[in-house]
């Protein structure tokens, strides 16, 4: 068992196997690392690593009464399944080379109170509710799209999904949940209507939220070449030349001139 102590000034403990003491010297920029034997690398490591605050970090090893009760190699969130052997020394997981990790990957947070009430109880928790014709803002944790998400059962469901359910009944898996308001918080249901893929991508195109012309990140031309090479082009010139002109290819330019790209323009 590793005795990690509050570091103030000098302090010492025990090497892993026992055989030796390391002895850490704490100064204000640095940590100077002693030994009164051959004290293992391993042990060494993870010195030089976490005793770097005015204390270091809290040993993962279990109590007397936690290893009574838990076998060595077993995880000790107490599901009673073996753990790997860990490949390198990682003191913040509590891990040290050669030796069981004291967790399974995902288990060490088991112990943490989780609430189990339902999802529809639990979900009014992080809702604004404002006006009937008002946006409800999602006030709890948000997805990296922007939409809010909740937890149900071991995974996260978006919030707006889930407040359609919760007023209309189930959604098919291939339905989409769009927004009228195009406000990815909100979660009224006055504000949300069922569609399909296409439908959901219809209605972005008509309220013109997606990037198109020279708005769209991979656009070589602007509104302005679009509209000169239409001229040229009404003007005899040849779908080659213009190519050139512009340097963009034979086909981009009767794509332009035939109207099926640049289609907002006239």
């Amino acid at each position: 068992m590793i005795d990690f102590s509050p570091i103030h000034g000098n302090a010492y403990a025990n090497d892993p196997d026992g055989t030796n003491r390391v002895f850490v010297v704490k100064y204000t920029s640095r940590t100077h690392i002693k030994s009164s034997g051959n004290a293992s690398r391993a042990s060494r490591y993870l010195f030089s690593t976490v005793c770097k605050g005015d204390y270091a970090m809290t040993d993962h090893t279990p109590t007397q009464e936690q290893s009574q009760n838990i076998p060595y190699g077993y995880c000790r969130c107490g599901c009673g399944q073996k753990t790997e052997v860990a490949k390198r020394t990682r003191p913040e997981y509590g891990q040290v080379k050669g030796r069981p990790s004291p967790y399974l990957r995902g288990h060490a947070k088991r112990g943490t109170k989780v609430n189990t009430a339902p999802w529809t109880e639990r979900f009014w928790h992080f809702v604004a509710v404002g006006a009937p014709d008002a946006c409800w803002h999602w006030q709890g944790a948000l997805a990296k799209s922007g939409y809010g998400q909740l937890r149900v059962g071991d995974s996260a469901a978006y919030a707006h999904r889930l407040s359609y359910e919760l007023h209309n009944g189930p959604i098919q898996p291939d339905m989409y949940v769009c927004h009228t308001c195009d406000t990815r918080t909100c979660v009224n249901p006055a504000h949300l209507f069922i569609g399909t893929h296409q439908d959901n991508v219809a209605d972005m195109v008509a309220k013109k939220r997606h990037t198109f012309g020279s708005a769209n990140p991979g656009a070589k031309l602007s509104e302005d070449d679009v509209l000169a090479i239409r001229l040229l082009f009404d003007g005899q010139s040849s779908l080659e030349s213009i190519a050139h002109q512009f340097g963009i290819s034979r086909q981009t330019v009767k794509d332009i001139t035939r109207r099926r790209t640049w289609r907002h323009l006239p």
